[in-house]
Order: structure tokens, then C-alpha cells, then sequence
């Protein structure tokens, strides 16, 4: 079951297939680790991130930010990637928080969502999709600006990234919008939330 979120105002989007690929792509540089650990970090990671694929998929957000938080505490890179190992283990990390991000936002915990994103960001910093969920956990807090700045990074980084370019308009018009009515960010992005689910119906 591939996941699909819609949370706030941001168009759907499918995230699973490119995280998906970092974890089978790398997972063969990782073989090491279940010779470590005795309980097989590599299969229980795997399978805490893929149970919570599918429960989020399922809209079943806080379950799937158990299973997330799982696969991070099975991957031992703590949340700041202060234990960080290199390569393969950072960027599936920055993958986990990005999903952790999402599945904040559907629980409605903005704030958690953009700490999430952050630590994505700071974790691979060259991975444009980590920039966009930024930018749209954002978004959804309230925070055009910030929004706007990361949005326009992840656009830097993969320029035809087209979910990155419609977030920017929509996060442009957002500030736009707070900087000449003098209104309440938050006010903003309730209303370009009400707007998006509009033009969707």
C-alpha cells in the first residue's frame, strides 16, 4: 500500500515510492548492523517503517508516529543526529523525520511537525523533499516566510520539483497577503486552507 497524505491545505502527495528507494538502495551497505544487534535492527527497522507507512496511508497518524519513532530508535541516530553514523543511516534518519513530520501534521501538532522537518533538513541538508516538507509544516503553522525560504531551497536544490513550486506560490500569496492587511499569519494560512479545500471539492 503505497501512502498518500493530504494533511492541511498541501496538495497530496506520494513520498513513499522516493523513501522507499533510500531504504532498499542502501539497505545492502547496511548488513553489518544485524550482526551487532542480536534482535536485527536492519528487519525491525524495516518493518516498523513500512507498518507505518501503512498506517499513515490509513490515517492512523498516531500509530504510524510509533512505528516511526521505532524504526528512528532502531536506526540509533537520536533525534538531532547527535549518534550520527555517515551516509545511508543519515539519510534514511532525515527520510524517518520527514515522515514523522507528516504524520505531526495530520495529528494537527504543527509545531512538533516543523521540529521534525528540521531535523530532516539538518540531517541532509542536499535533499530537496526534506526542504519541502519544511516548508509546508511551515505553511501549516502559520509562518510564510519561513515557509517561503525553504520552499525556495528546495526548489534550489531540484528545480523541477512542481510540488515545491506550487507551495511557493501558494506560500508567496500567503505572505503577500499578512504583509499588506497587517493580518495574522495564522488567520492566513486558515484561510488559504479553507480556500485550497474549495477549489479541491
Amino acid at each position: 500500500m503505497k501512502m498518500q497524505f493530504k494533511v492541511g491545505s498541501a496538495p497530496k502527495r506520494r513520498r513513499t515510492e522516493a523513501v522507499a528507494s533510500i531504504f532498499q538502495s542502501e539497505a545492502a551497505e547496511d548488513n553489518d548492523v544485524d550482526q551487532e544487534d542480536p534482535v536485527g535492527s536492519i528487519d525491525g527497522f524495516q518493518q516498523s517503517y513500512d507498518r507505518g507507512c501503512d498506517l499513515a496511508g490509513a490515517g492512523q497518524f498516531a500509530a504510524a508516529l510509533t512505528c516511526f519513532d521505532t524504526a528512528l530508535r532502531l536506526l540509533g541516530i537520536d533525534g538531532a543526529g547527535g549518534a550520527a553514523s555517515e551516509g545511508a543511516s543519515m539519510r534514511r534518519a532525515a527520510s524517518l523525520h520527514d515522515m514523522r513530520s507528516q504524520v505531526l501534521l495530520g495529528l494537527d501538532r504543527d509545531f512538533e511537525a516543523v521540529q521534525a522537518a528540521e531535523r530532516a533538513t539538518h540531517l541532509a541538508p542536499d535533499w530537496a523533499e526534506g526542504w519541502l516538507g519544511l516548508g509546508r509544516a511551515q505553511l501549516n503553522l502559520g509562518e510564510p516566510r519561513l515557509a517561503v525560504a525553504s520552499l525556495t531551497e528546495a526548489l534550489e536544490l531540484e528545480p523541477a520539483l512542481a510540488e515545491a513550486k506550487r507551495d511557493l506560490e501558494r506560500a508567496t500569496v500567503m505572505l503577500r497577503t499578512v504583509v499588506e492587511t497587517g493580518s495574522d499569519p495564522r488567520a492566513a494560512a486558515a484561510a488559504a486552507s479553507a480556500a485550497s479545500l474549495s477549489e479541491g471539492s
